[in-house]
C-alpha cells in the first residue's frame, strides 16, 4: 500500500473521531460505523483528488454524516443492551434536538468547525446559526442537567460504543476501493463508468468542499441541476412560483407528497434531493421534485417501479386514478399519471416519472379541483427536469429531448393482473373512508352476475375465474353496498365472444323474463378499444309484496379472450351515475389488457382513458 501512506495516516487518526460524530448525529452505532466505512472507501477510491484538498478529513466527514443518516433512516437500529444509562441519556438528549440544532452542536463541539463553515453547511445566516447553536446548548444541558463547559465531556461518553464496533483496517478499505474502481471501469464499457462513485460524491443540500474545480464527477447531482421557477412558468394560468425548500430528505418525516409510501424509493441509494415549489395565485398549486440516485441502473429501475407503485396502488380515501400517459423517447422510462381527490378541498394531482441511468426523477403537482393540470405541460416539465441533469455523471441524460406524449392504460396497481384496484374505484356521495378489497376467491359462483344474466365464466370454459369485492367498512352501510368483480381468461376469443353475446341477449329480454325487474338504463359498446367490447345496465328488482326494490349497476367486458363482470350495488343516496359507472367499466376493460400481453393498448387505439364525471350522483331513478 505504498501509494496510500497519507490515507492510512488519515484513517488511523480520524476514524474513531468521525465514528463518534456519526454516532452522536444518528444515535445508531451500526449506521455510524457503516457511514464512516463507506466514506473512507470513497476517499480511497479517489485518493489522488482527495489527498490534494486542504482538509481531507472534512471531505470524509461530510460524506460519513450523510451516509450514516441515510443508513439510519432506512435501516432503523434496535436498542443495544451494551448502552449504559448515561450513554442512553446523552443519545436521548441529542435526538430531542431539532436536526439543525443537533448538527450545529456537533459541528461546533466534535468537528471543530468555524461559525462561517457551520452556517454554510446548515444553509443558515451566521445570526441564525448562532441562535441554533445557543438553543441546542441550552436544551441539551438542561436535559442532562450539566453546564455548557461539560458538553464535550458528555459527548465523549459515547466513545466506548464506537470502540465496540469492528473497525476495518485501512488496507481493507483500500482494497475495497480498488475493487470498486475495477467495477467502475467495467461499467464504463456500457456507458456507466461513474455509477459506483456516487456514494462518495453525492452532494447533499448542505455545504460540501469540492474535490477540485476541474473534477466534473465530484458532484453527480447538485441543487443547481434541479428545476427552477422559470421551468414552471409554462403552466396556465401564468402565475409566480417560489422555491420553498431544497434538502436531502434526511430530516422530518420524509413524506413530501400524497401517496408517497416511504422516505426513499431506493433505501440503499446513495443520494436524494427534494425541491418544493409553491404558487399561491388565482389557482393555488404546489410541486415537489424528487431526484433519487441509485448505485446502478438496475437499482434505479427498481426505484422507478417502487415510486410508480406508491401512486398506482394508492389507497387514499376519495382518490381515483383518472388517466395515464407514456412519454416516448424521454430517458429510459417515463410516464404521467393523473388523479383526482374529492376530499375537502378537492384536488387534482399530476405525477410525472422519468428514469435515466442511475437516476430516478419524479414531479408531483397538486392543484385545486377547478384548476386543470395540462398533461403536455407536465411532460414538458419532466423533459426539462431530465435535461437539467445532462451534465450529471449518474444520469445518462441528453441536454434536449423530443418527447412524445401518448395516452396509455393505467400502470399496474400491485393487485393481480386483470383485477380492479382501490385506486380505480370512484368516490361515492360524501363517504370519506377508503375502499378496501377482499381476498381473491374462486370465480364460481359468479357473485358479480345478476338474476337477469346468471353468467358463469367457468361454464364458458374458464379455469382461472376469480372474484373479489370492494367495500367501505367504515361507512357503516348495509352489507349489500359495494363493488364486486369477477374476471377470467377463456381458452380462446370465440368462447369469450359467445359468453358476452349470451349476456347481452339475456339483458335485452330481462324485463320480459323476470317479473318485477326493470332495466332503466343500458349502454352497449361493441367497439370499446383494441379487440374489446362492453355493455352496462341499470336494473331495479322488486323484492317483496310491499313493492320494495333494490337497484344495481352491472357491466360485462371482453378484451381478446378475457372477460370481466362488474356489479355496483348502491344504498340510498350512496350511488353513482351512468357516466361514473361507464368509467369504472372502462377501467375494468383497461385492467383486462394486463391479461392480454399481445393486445394493443386500448388508449393508444384511439380510446383515451375516460375521466369520471365529478358531478353529484343523481337519484337512482333519474
Amino acid at each position: 500500500m505504498a501509494d496510500f501512506p497519507d490515507f492510512i495516516e488519515l484513517h488511523e487518526r480520524s476514524h474513531e473521531r468521525l465514528a463518534l460524530q456519526a454516532l452522536a448525529l444518528t444515535g445508531d452505532p451500526h449506521a455510524a460505523a457503516a457511514g464512516v466505512r463507506e466514506a473512507f472507501i470513497a476517499a480511497s477510491q479517489h485518493w489522488k483528488k482527495v489527498s490534494l484538498l486542504a482538509d481531507p478529513e472534512e471531505w470524509v466527514r461530510s460524506r460519513a454524516w450523510s451516509m450514516a443518516t441515510r443508513r439510519h433512516l432506512t435501516h432503523p437500529w434496535h436498542r443495544d443492551d451494551r448502552v449504559t444509562p448515561e450513554q442512553s441519556a446523552v443519545l436521548r438528549s441529542l435526538q430531542q434536538l431539532r436536526d439543525n440544532q443537533r448538527r450545529a452542536l456537533l459541528l461546533h463541539h466534535l468537528a471543530g468547525q468555524s461559525a462561517s463553515d457551520i452556517s454554510a453547511e446548515l444553509g443558515l445566516t451566521q445570526t441564525q446559526c448562532a441562535q441554533a447553536l445557543q438553543d441546542a446548548v441550552d436544551a441539551y444541558t438542561r436535559a442532562l442537567q450539566i453546564t455548557g463547559d461539560q458538553v464535550l465531556a458528555s459527548l465523549q461518553q459515547l466513545q466506548p460504543l464506537v470502540e465496540l464496533s469492528q473497525t476495518p483496517t485501512a488496507d481493507q478499505l483500500i482494497r475495497k476501493g480498488a475493487r470498486r474502481r475495477v467495477t467502475a471501469l467495467v461499467l464504463g464499457c456500457v456507458g456507466s463508468v461513474t455509477l459506483v462513485l456516487l456514494a462518495g460524491y453525492f452532494v447533499s443540500s448542505g455545504h460540501v468542499a469540492p474535490v477540485s474545480d476541474s473534477a466534473p464527477d465530484s458532484k453527480p447531482v447538485t441543487q443547481s441541476m434541479l428545476l427552477t421557477e422559470k421551468q414552471l412558468s409554462t403552466f396556465t394560468p401564468v402565475q409566480p412560483w417560489t422555491i420553498t425548500s431544497t434538502n436531502d430528505n434526511t430530516s422530518g418525516t420524509g413524506i413530501n407528497s400524497t401517496c408517497q409510501g416511504d422516505r426513499f424509493a431506493d433505501p440503499d441509494g446513495v443520494g436524494t434531493l427534494v425541491r418544493k415549489f409553491n404558487s399561491p395565485g388565482v389557482q393555488p398549486r404546489t410541486l415537489v421534485e424528487t431526484v433519487e440516485i441509485s448505485d446502478n441502473p438496475t437499482k434505479a429501475r427498481d426505484a422507478y417501479e417502487t415510486t410508480r407503485g406508491w401512486f398506482a396502488g394508492c389507497e387514499l380515501a376519495r382518490l381515483q386514478l383518472t388517466q395515464a400517459w407514456q412519454i416516448n423517447d424521454l430517458g429510459e422510462q417515463a410516464e404521467l399519471i393523473a388523479f383526482r381527490v374529492l376530499s375537502e378541498p378537492a384536488q387534482n394531482l399530476m405525477v410525472g416519472l422519468v428514469r435515466s441511468g442511475s437516476v430516478t426523477v419524479s414531479t408531483v403537482m397538486d392543484a385545486q379541483a377547478g384548476a386543470q393540470i395540462d398533461p403536455q405541460a407536465s411532460a414538458n416539465l419532466l423533459n426539462e427536469a431530465l435535461g437539467r441533469l445532462c451534465k450529471s455523471t449518474a444520469a445518462k441524460a441528453k441536454c434536449s429531448y423530443q418527447s412524445v406524449l401518448v395516452a396509455a392504460n393505467p400502470p399496474r396497481s400491485g393487485e393481480p393482473d386483470g383485477s380492479l384496484s382501490a385506486v380505480d374505484l370512484p368516490p361515492v356521495a360524501k363517504i370519506s373512508a377508503p375502499w378496501m378489497g377482499s381476498d381473491l376467491l374462486p370465480g364460481e359462483p359468479n357473485v358479480a352476475s345478476t338474476p337477469c344474466d346468471n353468467t358463469s365464466f367457468v361454464a364458458a370454459g374458464a379455469t382461472d375465474a376469480r372474484t373479489r369485492s370492494y367495500l367501505i367498512p367504515q361507512a357503516g352501510l348495509p352489507a349489500r353496498f359495494g363493488v364486486t368483480e369477477t374476471f377470467a381468461r377463456l381458452p380462446n376469443q370465440a368462447r369469450a365472444r359467445k359468453a358476452i353475446n349470451t349476456a347481452f341477449n339475456k339483458m335485452t329480454v330481462c324485463e320480459k323474463d323476470i317479473l318485477g325487474t326493470k332495466v332503466t338504463q343500458a349502454k352497449v359498446q361493441r367497439k370499446a378499444g383494441a379487440n374489446s367490447e362492453y355493455g352496462l345496465w341499470r336494473v331495479e328488482s322488486q323484492i317483496n309484496n310491499q313493492q320494495e326494490t333494490i337497484q344495481w349497476w352491472m357491466g360485462i367486458i371482453r378484451v381478446g379472450s378475457s372477460l370481466a363482470q362488474v356489479n355496483f350495488a348502491p344504498v340510498g343516496v350512496n350511488d353513482i351515475d351512468q357516466a361514473i359507472f361507464t368509467a369504472l367499466v372502462e377501467r375494468a376493460r383497461d385492467r383486462l389488457y394486463e391479461l392480454e400481453p399481445d393486445a394493443p393498448n386500448a388508449a393508444q387505439d384511439g380510446n383515451s382513458v375516460a375521466t369520471p364525471s365529478t358531478a353529484a350522483p343523481p337519484s337512482p331513478n333519474k
